[in-house]
């Protein structure tokens, strides 16, 4: 009857220890979820932080320039500079730049002066 009587007590303290290594496994798991979460987090942030705001003030300056009085050539390309630089930021404005700039130019040519 004794060994029965260690063979439980043994078998508690197996137990006991695999739950406590399973609740140790679990928190190191969610901790490395964790960090890969707040690490992939921090550099979706920063490039996207980093790429929108480097490209404000060059469209800034584009749009100021298009409020300036142009030759025609000079205003199609900035058009067309500004289309480049709200390509991913603002497609549908860079979509209806390149419309505007390709309507321009196709009036110059037709007109085939330049004003």
């Amino acid at each position: 009857m004794e060994s029965v009587f260690y063979k439980k007590i043994d078998l508690r303290t197996d137990v006991t220890q695999n739950v406590q290594l399973n609740i140790l496994l679990k928190h190191l798991i969610t901790m490395k979820t964790f960090l890969f979460l707040l690490s992939s987090f921090f550099l979706l942030f920063s490039s996207f932080f980093f790429t929108s705001y480097c490209q404000l003030p060059t469209a800034d300056s584009l749009k100021a320039r298009l409020h300036q009085p142009l030759h025609d050539t000079d205003r199609v390309n900035t058009l067309n500079e500004l289309g480049w630089e709200l390509m991913y930021n603002n497609p549908d404005t860079a979509i209806l730049l390149g419309n505007q700039a390709l309507q321009l130019s196709e009036s110059v040519i037709l007109s085939g002066v330049e004003r």
